[in-house]
Order: C-alpha cells, then sequence, then structure tokens
C-alpha cells in the first residue's frame, strides 16, 4: 500500500470515528408481570438521548403501580434526567408525567402533566453535553439544569404493565440540540 492510500484510509478512519453512534430504530415490547421490571439500554457519552413512541396494552395489579419511561443514567446507574409515566392505579385513564432531574446531588422529581392512557405517547428525553435536560411528550417540552456526565446508560424501560416502544432511538451523546 502506498503513502497516499494509507493516508486516505487513515482520513477515513478518522471521520468515521467522528461521527456519533446511533442505534437502529427498535420496537421493544416491555412485557413484564405484576411487580417487575424489564428494559433495554445503549452506553452514552457526554449525555445522550432516547426517543419513541409508548402505547399501554395491559396494567397489571400488584404492589407497584404501572410505569414506563426513559432517561439517562450515570455509570453508579443513578437517573440524572428521566421522565415516568405513572398510572395511579390499573384502571387509570391518565398516566401522570413526571420529570425528574438530579443536579450536582441535588435530586428534583415534578409532576409536569399528563396523558391519556389510551393514546400513543411521543417522547424525546434529551441530556446535553453541559448538563441541560430536555423532555418533550407530546410536543409539550419541558426543561431543566442536571448533572453533565461523561459516560452513562440511556435506558427505556416498564414495570408492571406490558407496554410497547415503537421508532425507539438511543443517542449514544449529547452534542446535539435536543430537538
Amino acid at each position: 500500500m502506498n503513502s497516499k492510500a494509507i493516508i486516505a484510509l487513515v482520513m477515513t478512519l478518522s471521520a468515521v470515528a467522528a461521527v456519533p453512534a446511533y442505534a437502529a430504530q427498535l420496537e421493544f415490547d416491555c412485557d413484564v408481570p405484576a411487580d417487575h421490571f424489564s428494559s433495554v439500554s445503549q452506553d452514552v457519552a457526554n449525555g445522550g438521548s432516547v426517543s419513541g413512541t409508548i402505547r399501554m396494552y395491559e396494567m397489571r395489579n400488584g404492589n407497584n403501580l404501572p410505569v414506563v419511561g426513559a432517561g439517562i443514567f450515570s455509570p453508579e446507574k443513578r437517573a440524572i434526567a428521566e421522565f415516568q409515566l405513572v398510572a395511579s392505579d390499573t384502571h387509570a385513564q391518565s398516566f401522570d408525567i413526571i420529570f425528574s432531574v438530579n443536579h450536582d446531588g441535588d435530586a428534583k422529581r415534578e409532576k409536569v402533566g399528563e396523558v391519556d392512557a389510551s393514546s400513543a405517547v411521543a417522547f424525546n428525553i434529551f441530556l446535553s453535553a453541559t448538563g441541560k435536560a430536555v423532555l418533550n411528550v407530546n410536543g409539550g417540552e419541558f426543561q431543566s439544569d442536571a448533572s453533565a456526565i461523561s459516560g452513562g446508560r440511556a435506558m427505556a424501560f416498564c414495570s408492571t404493565a406490558q407496554f410497547k416502544f415503537t421508532n425507539l432511538i438511543f443517542s449514544a451523546n449529547g452534542n446535539g440540540s435536543g430537538d
């Protein structure tokens, strides 16, 4: 191989390495018995995002309420930016939207709205490399300061129910705008 070919190969490999890693679009049938938990996740660096659509199929009676959500977690498995859709009981007609952030050890959790339990819910949760958390749910946007992380996991999860995630996409870094 001549020197021009080697330089071209190195430049090509450098360009490929600089492109942010994105997982393929997934479908995740999160179908768990009462009081059990299931998740799918991907490593992230400098923040990241999870987006997709959630639809509820069945809520189950148990010691824990049916819940579904997604978030960005630190290497210590602490939620840095997370949202949950929480049912008040197994016959609930709506879910509370709970937005949680952790900013320098100060955890904040608040109800930011409600969604119809029988409708599909589009979402995107984003954590920037600088610690800006942005949640979009069915067109509503919520923002908060959060801790910046240099690594961790983006995760989609559910408990005590059957929810289906479609168009599920993980972004491995938080260098974008969150849109």
